[in-house]
């Protein structure tokens, strides 16, 4: 399979944040992406999945996982070797079918929740299925907690409005059992319409879940500089700052991220109505927040307000400490944003640069 624009546009999805002076360890840790040769060997990825869409990711406590293809409609289990040992579903409307999988994780140790579609399809741990669940507005992000509890995101429209695009990010738990939802966070923006609004998915706002450890979960907005931190029950149990400072988002930064540098039609489009275009007021102060088996939460920046396509995170403890700066070396692979951390290990799409197009479902040691 040829690489397409989308997929480098994933590998490269990083939000941008300039991160203020403050006290961290010495030193940046580099990670190099050197790919574990026995895991997902065998495996045909690119046939099964497209990188730029299946993002879904759900591991057990055993270490073997679950993967939906949007393309197919269907579930894939592997086991912790990343071996397939079986898929189900498929694609539909009705009751058990599976549409535009968007987000996959696991209730309680015996269901697989999945989302897509504008509903939570429920399935058993060998995919016989349960139950779905309707769900209103524009869902982004999903964590399942305990207890018959699941965290989602939603979008809601705040109206019309002729000068601004306004809304709302809810974040709410919702009951399996019951339907009842319970709003524990809300986050309110207004973007200048503009006659030309760009929108950039590397710096899209909305709010993002995450579970550290075995009781945490997370939640970040991009456009404020804290973590948020809940148990698994919902209820609040802090916060930290990032101790960020906020950037401009300037026209040099959109002609950096847009690469009009090669792109001189691009350029000349846009240079012609500049006066038109409207951008947001400042970058995300991050885009992108991960937790690992460890309790640790993963922070991801980028050097795109400083012109750089570096891929970097800063790993904190729960109290907020920070505990180290990592830098990802691609080596012989595409720049990627590690997408889940666990046991040690970065797990992530590869692709070989300068190679053939083909990609692998790939895990490296970070060491860290």
């Amino acid at each position: 399979m040829r690489k397409s624009a989308a997929f480098f546009c994933l590998l490269l999805g990083i939000g941008c944040g300039l991160w203020a002076a403050q006290a961290v360890p010495e030193g940046t840790k580099t990670i190099k992406i050197v790919p574990d040769p026995v895991f997902g060997q065998g495996v045909a990825w690119d046939t099964i999945f497209n990188p730029s869409l299946d993002k879904s990711l759900a591991f057990l406590p055993d270490g073997s996982f679950f993967r939906g293809s949007q393309r197919e409609g269907k579930i894939y289990k592997f086991d912790p070797s990343g071996k397939l040992s079986k898929s189900f579903g498929r694609q539909g409307q009705g009751p058990g079918d599976l549409h535009g999988i968007m987000a996959l994780d696991t209730l309680d140790g015996t269901l697989l929740v999945v989302y897509g579609g504008r509903r939570l399809s429920l399935f058993d741990l060998d995919g016989n299925f349960q139950n779905s669940l309707p769900v209103s507005g524009t869902i982004w992000d999903m964590a399942a907690l305990r207890n018959g509890k699941i965290a989602l995101v939603r979008e809601i429209s705040a109206g019309s409005d002729p000068k601004w695009f306004k809304g709302r990010y809810s974040v709410f738990i919702l009951d399996v059992e019951s339907g009842a939802e319970k709003e524990i966070a809300s986050f309110d923006y207004a973007v200048p319409r503009g006659e030309f609004f760009i929108r950039i998915t590397r710096f899209d706002r909305y709010p993002r879940l995450a579970k550290t450890g075995s009781n945490t979960l997370l939640l970040a907005y991009p456009a404020s500089p804290e973590v948020l931190l809940y148990s698994l029950d919902a209820g609040k149990r802090g916060s930290f700052p990032l101790s960020l400072e906020p950037v401009k988002f300037t026209w040099d930064v959109l002609s950096f991220v847009m690469d009009f540098e090669h792109d001189a039609k691009g350029r000349e489009i846009m240079t012609l109505n500049k006066n038109k275009v409207a951008l947001p007021e400042y970058l995300p102060y991050h885009l992108g927040i991960a937790g690992d088996s460890e309790g640790r939460i993963a922070v991801f920046e980028n050097g795109l307000a400083h012109m750089t396509h570096d891929v970097s995170f800063r790993l904190y403890a729960q109290n907020g400490r920070l505990l180290s700066i990592n830098k990802i070396d691609p080596g012989e692979f595409e720049l990627v944003q590690p997408q889940r951390f666990r046991n040690g290990y970065a797990y992530s799409w590869l692709t070989k640069k300068g190679g053939d197009g083909s990609f692998v479902f790939g895990r490296w040691k970070t060491g860290l």
